[in-house]
């Protein structure tokens, strides 16, 4: 599907940092970190169909591909992750999922939307992150010697999303390398 291997590479680790900052308090565990990263990886298949509204296309390519080793329901949830990671949750698909299986979407998607504004130029501009969770809020300390204003005009679009699912804002501060 002509995914950009490095972008993805990225995106997986700022899904990581940001996961593993949360995980303990908001009871996430290491296997749900394996689906994020999954979804990840499908999260931008759909941009090889059609640039708009490619979450849908990457949602629909992410269900007819089914990946062995996991369950159905495992598929679904990195399905809808992928289709939802643009906060948008009006869809059919979401009113006939389980309540612990839309909280556990909502959480993925939103740290994957975060992951995905902070390379949102593909341009791996941002060569590392670290994520601490420190009065109520959950800070990504960028590090770079480029200008991500564009990276944080996304973020900060996104921010409203994560912080409806967490109840905990979420900063992004650059840090020079």
């Amino acid at each position: 599907y002509g995914i950009d291997r490095e972008h993805v590479e990225k995106v997986m680790s700022y899904c990581e940092s940001i996961f593993m900052a949360l995980s303990k308090r908001f009871g996430l565990s290491k296997f749900d970190l394996v689906l994020l990263k999954i979804a990840a990886i499908y999260s931008a298949t759909g941009l090889y169909i059609n640039i708009n509204d490619y979450n849908i296309y990457s949602y629909n390519i992410t269900k007819a591909n089914k990946l062995l080793g996991l369950s159905n329901k495992d598929n679904e949830i990195i399905s809808l992750v992928v289709l939802f990671q643009n906060g948008i949750f009006d869809t059919e698909e979401y009113r006939y999922i389980s309540k612990s299986r839309k909280l556990l979407v909502a959480k993925l998607a939103s740290i994957l939307s975060l992951a995905i504004a902070i390379d949102y130029e593909h341009k791996q501009k941002v060569e590392r992150i670290r994520v601490s969770l420190k009065n109520g809020e959950i800070i990504i300390n960028a590090y770079t010697d480029r200008d991500i204003t564009l990276e944080q005009w996304q973020f900060n679009e996104r921010e409203e999303f994560f912080e409806d699912v967490f109840g905990i804002p979420a900063r992004l501060k650059t840090k020079n390398l």
